[in-house]
């Protein structure tokens, strides 16, 4: 009885001093609020400092380098292209989730379909004069085959668009029975398109290389270009303070 007088007592008092002093609440969430904001922050840190550490080792276990979606989106930006468009995919998820956590809400369209993201793209060509970039899977290609031929090919209105494919069932490397033969048609599909392509390396100086090439034949032949992506070309995303 005497331990629950006590806690009676100690919510009355509680109660009095919000009647007395009503501000007192008000004034300790913001601080609650700080203080829980600072909590995320040191626990997405935590998990930034993990990933950078798993990225590491990975890269010295593989011997192999990895590309960093938020330099090589720097390296798109310095040609103009700030615009992102498409359907995400798991091969690109680390370059998606960058551009989901570090493009402004209005220059990054997820599209209902891989022919809408190449229409959006076009859009932006034709408002801004800036290329923008489609990222989409190559067994999904057949959606764009329309506006890539009949509004953006040189053999139409001659618009320049930065397309990322991600490359699923490549000739030679298996991945799912249901992507062995858009894989292995992707290139071909591409060629009798009349769309230049490029696969894309996973280090930093080549991909500098493919881009250049890229925006110089985009900007000389008026025509889109696609850059091919293999699975596990991009490091690890952790989230957005890998943007720093």
């Amino acid at each position: 009885m005497a331990s629950l007088r006590r806690q009676i007592a100690s919510a009355g008092r509680q109660s009095m001093a919000c009647r007395l002093f009503p501000n007192v609440r008000a004034v300790s969430h913001p601080h609650a609020d700080w203080l829980s904001s600072q909590r995320r922050y040191a626990s997405s840190q935590h998990r930034h400092d993990a990933g950078n550490q798993i990225a590491a080792i990975r890269q010295v276990s593989t011997g192999r380098t990895f590309l960093s979606p938020a330099h090589f989106c720097r390296m798109m930006k310095s040609y103009g292209t700030t615009f992102f468009s498409g359907v995400p995919d798991s091969i690109l998820k680390d370059f998606c989730g960058f551009v989901a956590d570090n493009i402004r809400r209005q220059d990054h369209i997820i599209a209902g379909n891989e022919g809408a993201a190449v229409a959006h793209a076009i859009g932006h060509r034709i408002a801004t004069g800036k290329i923008g970039c489609v990222y989409l899977e190559n067994s999904f290609l057949g959606s764009p085959v329309n506006p890539l031929l009949s509004s953006a090919g040189s053999g139409a209105y001659s618009i320049p668009v930065l397309l990322l494919i991600c490359w699923r069932g490549e000739t030679g490397i298996w991945n799912e029975t249901q992507t062995s033969a858009e894989g292995q048609l992707t290139a071909s599909l591409l060629d009798e398109m009349g769309v230049p392509y490029e696969v894309l390396p996973d280090s930093a100086e080549g991909a500098s290389e493919v881009l250049d090439t890229a925006y110089k034949t985009m900007e000389e032949k008026k025509t889109p270009f696609a850059l091919l992506v293999r699975e596990g070309t991009f490091e690890t995303y952790r989230g957005r303070y890998d943007a720093a």
